[in-house]
């Protein structure tokens, strides 16, 4: 039976639902005057994600915005040493030593000249367009805010697009991808939170942020196994939402001085998938004749599990100082802020649901920002760097990730427009991604073509001896690269 066959699972489309928010991970508040200091500082499109703390210091607004995102990863590939390619010769071996009397390959990769794609022929850049609308209401004056986010992909609602890490990604696209990007920034992303300042140093909030679990069940039934563009298909996805929380506390002890924390606890959108192929069979025949069930004939079944846009639980520590005097609409404030975000990427799941191993490390991302005021002008400036959390990857896997340096700039103006009190903004941000090289161990790779004899003369084939492996990450790769935003909003205040 072809693998084709098999994998007509593929059917199973879910379809979009909002889900995890690694966009706002990656990015911070795309429509905020400190975008990567969103945690600390009012005032932002999305402070409903950030700190939910930070609303009732949000004006009473409704605002809506888009922002293009680019990304342009660059990986190069280690040129493949003599004797690591697998022959057409894989087709007719066996096992030299079998394992408990059964010679058959366990893996069976392809020739390496018969691979579906040329190594690292895919193209790991891509652009996004995303549409947004916001909302801020004092449902009680200082005591009761409410705050609402939605981003919407304008090109799709939401994308997912598995892979595998290892030598499995020979039979897709043979090439290496960036992990914690690609289909993590295509989804849409929902959520609200309230927010209250009972005292006058204090104030608490707490959000929900939609995600969803998928069951997809797919019935084929092959009236003729040799000819496979026919059959019966039934296919049933059921898609079932939830809301995870996170957590945000203000504290202002003396007047120029904040203090914020946050806790967002972790979110993915999982799919859970199976399918089952049943064949017209003389077993089922002969079950029938001797007055057997005719469940007797066991369909062919296959599981799978996705994950998609996992983020582990983050906390974070923040700090900001006002200085200047503002009075009357007039004069000039500064605010100096700085804070520290804490992933625990140890619990992170990658895109078939599994926890990476060797385990990746937790992340301290430093940020720092100032923000300029003079109305009805304001301006904010931030610098952040973002280690990554995976380990040097020298076996079999490979996570394609950098440490990250960012810069962003936020613009405001306030203005009236048919006597209505409005704000436009500006933002840009560039991340560079810093040149990483990875080298592979072949003691930890899996030799995908064994010593082996010939089925046909059970005489030994040379060119299974040593390693060969159709890895693409083999004997190594590097990589790095660049991410730019721009951002525009337009806010109506009420």
């Amino acid at each position: 039976m072809r693998l084709d066959l098999l994998t007509l699972a593929a059917l199973l489309v879910t379809p979009g639902a909002a889900e995890a928010s690694a966009l706002f991970e990656l990015a911070g508040d795309p429509h905020a005057l400190n975008s990567l200091n969103a945690r600390v500082l009012e005032g932002g499109s999305v402070t409903a994600f950030f700190n939910p703390a930070l609303l009732p210091w949000n004006a009473k607004s409704f605002s809506s915005g888009a922002a293009a995102l680019g990304y342009w990863n660059n990986i190069s590939y280690g040129e493949r040493p003599a004797g690591a390619e697998i022959p057409d010769s894989i087709y007719n071996a066996r096992l030299a030593r079998p394992a408990n009397g059964d010679a058959r390959l366990r893996f069976r990769p392809y020739p390496t000249a018969r691979t579906p794609g040329l190594r690292g022929s895919e193209n790991p850049s891509n652009a996004h367009l995303f549409l947004s609308i916001h909302s801020t209401a004092h449902l009680v004056e200082r005591y009761l805010s409410f705050g609402f986010y939605a981003w919407l992909p304008a090109h799709a609602v939401q994308a997912q697009r598995p892979f595998f890490v290892d030598e499995r990604e020979q039979f897709f696209s043979n090439s290496l991808k960036p992990e914690l990007w690609g289909d993590r920034l295509e989804t849409n992303i929902l959520g609200f939170a309230l927010g209250s300042r009972p005292l006058d140093w204090l104030a608490v909030g707490a959000g929900l942020t939609m995600t969803t679990h998928s069951t997809a069940r797919t019935s084929i039934y092959m009236p003729d196994g040799s000819q496979q563009d026919r059959a019966e298909i039934n296919a049933e996805v059921v898609v079932k939402t939830s809301f995870i929380p996170h957590f945000g506390i203000v504290l202002e002890p003396v007047d120029p001085l904040r203090l914020t924390a946050t806790l967002h606890m972790p979110f993915s959108s999982r799919v859970d998938g199976e399918s089952t192929i049943r064949f017209w069979t003389d077993q089922d025949r002969r079950a029938a004749a001797d007055g057997t069930d005719i469940t007797a004939s066991q369909p062919a079944r296959q599981e799978f599990e996705f994950t998609y846009g996992s983020s582990p639980w983050r906390a974070s520590l923040g700090a900001a100082w006002r200085g200047g005097a503002q009075l009357d609409d007039q004069g000039f404030t500064w605010t100096a802020v700085a804070h520290l975000l804490l992933t625990t990427w140890s619990g992170y799941r990658d895109r078939r649901g599994a926890n990476p191993s060797p385990g990746w490390s937790n992340t301290l991302t430093p940020s720092i920002g100032v923000r300029l005021q003079w109305f009805p002008h304001a301006l904010g400036i931030d610098l952040s760097y973002s280690p990554s959390p995976v380990p040097a990857q020298t076996g079999r896997s490979n996570y394609v990730d950098n440490d990250r340096l960012a810069a962003a700039i936020g613009y405001e103006a306030a203005f009236d427009l048919f006597d209505i009190p409005c704000a436009g903004g500006l933002n840009l941000q560039l991340q560079h991604l810093l040149k990483r090289s990875h080298v592979k161990d072949p003691a930890q790779i899996p030799d995908e073509f064994p010593d082996s004899v010939n089925l046909r003369d059970g005489q030994f084939i040379p060119a299974s001896a040593g390693l060969q492996t159709n890895n693409p990450g083999y004997p190594g790769f590097s990589s790095s690269g660049w991410m730019a935003m721009a951002g525009a909003s337009f806010k109506i205040f009420y």
